[in-house]
């Protein structure tokens, strides 16, 4: 009985010591590493339409640069800061992208060593990384409030609409399922399209090819194109013996030049706004400096451009002309977050975009309102039929003619209120297109013209006289019996 103090205080110590190994055991290390797996990142983020802000920021993988991107709700209306608050076409696009972001969960630990987060391309984008790896994603709410906050790494290998992801200021880095599609391209924001036509819209082409040299305009050619309704595009240029306006390469400069593609602006100063809107008519210092860095020059009776103007005329009387400066090299075209001031490399064959200014006018002269002939008088009751036939003739033709009045007065007042959006639209801006639209749309006269086809020859080709179906024997072959 003397050993059994013994062994009841040895059996007490080996349960103390198994708790201690329990407890210190490297599985319950193990346990807490995984305590948040399958939980969501932003529980209390579950309304998307809470998202007001949204911010976007990448890097070159080459260079490093930043690229950062931001689009916001202000005053009732989406706008992009970088671009002196331009308006964003991003409603249902931050819409689309926050509901996506809603639930995210943590799917799959990848790892919680941030030697990793290069390797998985998510490394936080910033002036001090160097690689340029990983895009950070922010929404926020109207009182600034962080609704969620990503760093996107790269897809994960062999699982399509998955990628790795981590929250910023915390190692772990995640295998995540997430439907998402991001761009800090500034085109991918905004509406592109330039000019509100479609090819089948336009009804008359003028094209102005010239330079300015020294303040001097050089003259390189002028031409002009138009068309009725459903004809063919004619023009009234010398044509040279043997060749003919192509339909084909006509269509595809009004194709391209109709559906010309916004890539970024710059605005305008205020003083040369105030100009171009009539509300002043000095040409301030900062004005001409301003026209002249983008190619711009103020002439007498309007803006010439370093390479020449178009104007294009649709069915209703909008006339756009659209006005070209110069080119310039900038490698990802992220014009739109540059400053007015701010140098692009010089223009060289190598340019990527162009300047572009465009103004929007009423052409009445180009749809004028049908004429309506007197109201016929009514005949009297013992007339002949011969004179009432004519008289319901008359009646007809007037009531036709007092319709086509209404329908031009209002289509007319139409496109004027859209011409007034327009200028509203045009008159703050400098425009940017990718310099290779432009090149498609640069002709001469003699681009869009074609040999005549030569008459095909009847003879040619025909079949030689004998039995339909049947090859014709020649002389002196024997016939069948």
């Amino acid at each position: 009985m003397k050993d059994a103090p013994k062994t009841i205080v040895f059996g007490a110590l080996a349960v103390i010591l198994c708790i201690i190994a329990a407890v210190t055991s490297p599985q319950k290390n193990v346990d807490a590493l995984f305590v948040d797996l399958g939980t969501e990142f932003y529980p209390d983020f579950t309304d998307p339409l809470k998202a007001t802000s949204l911010e976007v920021v990448g890097a070159d993988k080459d260079t490093g640069i930043l690229l950062p991107f931001k689009v916001e709700l202000k005053d009732g209306r989406w706008s992009i800061p970088s671009a002196s608050n331009y308006p964003a076409d991003a409603k249902d696009k931050v819409a689309k992208l926050a509901a996506n972001l809603v639930g995210i969960t943590r799917d799959e630990l990848r790892s919680d060593l941030p030697s990793d987060h290069e390797i998985l391309e998510v490394v936080k984008p910033d002036a001090q990384t160097p690689t340029g790896k990983g895009v950070q994603v922010t929404l926020k709410d109207a009182n600034g409030n962080i609704l969620c906050d990503y760093i996107l790494g790269k897809e994960v290998e062999g699982k399509f609409g998955w990628r790795y992801v981590r929250i910023p200021n915390q190692s772990k880095t995640f295998a995540v399922k997430m439907d998402i599609d991001l761009s800090t391209k500034f085109k991918d924001w905004v509406e592109t399209g330039l000019l509100e036509m479609t090819n089948t819209d336009a009804r008359k082409l003028e094209v102005m090819n010239y330079s300015v040299t020294q303040g001097q305009l050089v003259e390189k050619g002028r031409f002009d194109i138009s068309k009725e309704d459903a004809g063919d595009w004619s023009t009234k240029n010398q044509i040279p013996e043997g060749k003919q306006l192509s339909q084909d390469k006509v269509g595809k400069v009004i194709d391209e030049l109709s559906n010309l593609k916004l890539a970024g602006v710059r605005k305008k100063p205020d003083s040369l706004i105030e100009l171009l809107s009539g509300n002043s008519r000095q040409l301030t210092p900062e004005s001409q400096l301003s026209l002249q860095n983008k190619g711009f020059y103020l002439a007498q009776g309007g803006i010439l451009g370093d390479e020449g103007q178009f104007i294009l005329t649709k069915y209703n009387g909008i006339k756009y002309t659209v006005i070209f400066g110069v080119g310039f090299n900038d490698e990802s075209l992220q014009v739109s977050t540059k400053k007015e001031g701010e140098a692009e490399k010089n223009a060289d064959e190598k340019a990527t975009g162009r300047y572009m200014f465009i103004n929007v006018g009423y052409d009445d002269k180009f749809n004028t309102a049908p004429t309506i002939p007197a109201e016929p008088k009514v005949p009297a009751e013992d007339a002949t039929e011969e004179v009432k036939k004519k008289y319901d003739e008359d009646l007809k033709t007037y009531n036709k003619a007092k319709a086509d009045k209404e329908a031009w007065e209002k289509d007319s007042k139409e496109a004027k209120e859209e011409v007034a959006k327009l200028q509203k639209r045009f008159t703050d801006w400098y425009y940017v297109i990718d310099n290779e639209s432009y090149e498609k749309i640069k002709v001469t006269f003699p681009d869009l013209v074609e040999d005549i086809p030569k008459p095909a020859d009847d003879k040619a080709g025909a079949p030689p006289a004998g039995i339909p179906g049947q090859p014709t024997l020649p002389p002196g072959f024997p016939g069948l019996k």
